[in-house]
């Protein structure tokens, strides 16, 4: 064969193997990353009571991620649901492109707010939680990789899941007013002066 035969016979290759993820029925050749929750990665941040700014849970999750594949590509983004008792609270995405090298692995910590209008099983939930109750969660979703110089939308899966059982500790806000800085001249029971 000379050197343009290869050259085509490469190209044709090529082509098949990045046209292979688009036609229905022919399996993707990029396996999807693999997931697992790093020690400790699960937990309840923070609790905005209503009138506290957005009344929301914020919960993070710190979560490893690893290439199978014998060549590197970008986590491109992820979308996913997360679960809390085995109730769909929030949705969330993360856009952040991680590069993974060829069977590398990196961390990636996921943020979700959970909006607390989700309703009163989502209160109970959370205030068991409070309390050190065993709490389940789980985060399902797509992920998209660009790997082969194009973008691939891989089949959903779980991402994480298991139990959160920390309990939590709620306390009140520190405030300090310093009145030559506010112009407050006075405080009391009754009333507060500003000059």
């Amino acid at each position: 064969m000379n050197r343009k035969q290869r050259l085509l016979g490469a190209s044709l290759g090529l082509i098949v193997l990045l046209l292979s993820g688009c036609i229905p029925g022919v399996g993707s050749l990029i396996e999807a990353p693999r997931f697992s929750l790093a020690p400790n990665g699960a937990q309840l941040v923070r609790l905005n009571p209503p009138g506290v700014g957005p009344a929301a849970a914020l919960f993070r999750f710190d979560v490893n991620v690893e290439n199978p594949n014998s060549f590197g590509l970008e986590l491109a983004g992820l979308d996913f649901d997360f679960f809390v008792e085995g109730n769909q609270v929030a949705r969330s995405q993360f856009r952040e492109g991680v590069q993974l090298a060829a069977n590398g692995r990196s961390q990636l910590t996921l943020d979700v707010s959970v909006p607390l209008r989700e309703g009163i099983r989502l209160l109970v939930d959370l205030g068991e939680l409070i309390v050190g109750q065993p709490t389940d969660y789980r985060l399902d979703g797509t992920v998209s990789v660009r790997a082969l110089g194009s973008v691939q939308r891989l089949p959903e899966l779980t991402i994480v899941s298991g139990t959160l059982t920390q309990p939590i500790r709620l306390g009140a806000p520190n405030v300090q007013l310093v009145g030559a800085r506010t112009g407050v001249r006075e405080i009391n029971t009754r009333r507060v002066v500003v000059g």
